[in-house]
């Protein structure tokens, strides 16, 4: 009777251990939001990002401002900075992306 609570029981002691360690990455992660503005008969889309104190204007590593062909040119050049996309939506013309990147 012992063999065979112990093996009911453990498919219940992975469980918790695969949870504690997901909590844990997800303290370990920073968040941002990406906006591009992608209006019709604009040649560029411009993006902007948030890391919890506004919205910022993303720019290169000489402080110019990047602008990409499409939306996806911006979430190309987040995700080369380890950065992936967690939801998107629209709100007011513009496309709003949320971002994790993990330490």
């Amino acid at each position: 009777m012992k063999k065979l609570i112990f093996l009911l029981a453990l498919p219940l002691i992975f469980c918790v251990s695969s949870h504690a360690q997901t909590a844990t990455a997800r303290e370990n992660a920073e968040y941002c939001e990406l906006t591009t503005d992608t209006k019709a008969f604009k040649a560029k889309a411009r993006a902007f990002v948030d890391y919890g104190e506004g919205d910022e204007k993303l720019v290169d590593d000489r402080g110019k401002e990047v602008l990409f062909g499409s939306s996806v040119g911006a979430l190309n050049h987040m995700q080369a900075k380890g950065w992936e996309v967690i939801d998107a939506y629209r709100k007011n013309g513009y496309t709003r992306y949320l971002l994790r990147r993990s330490h």
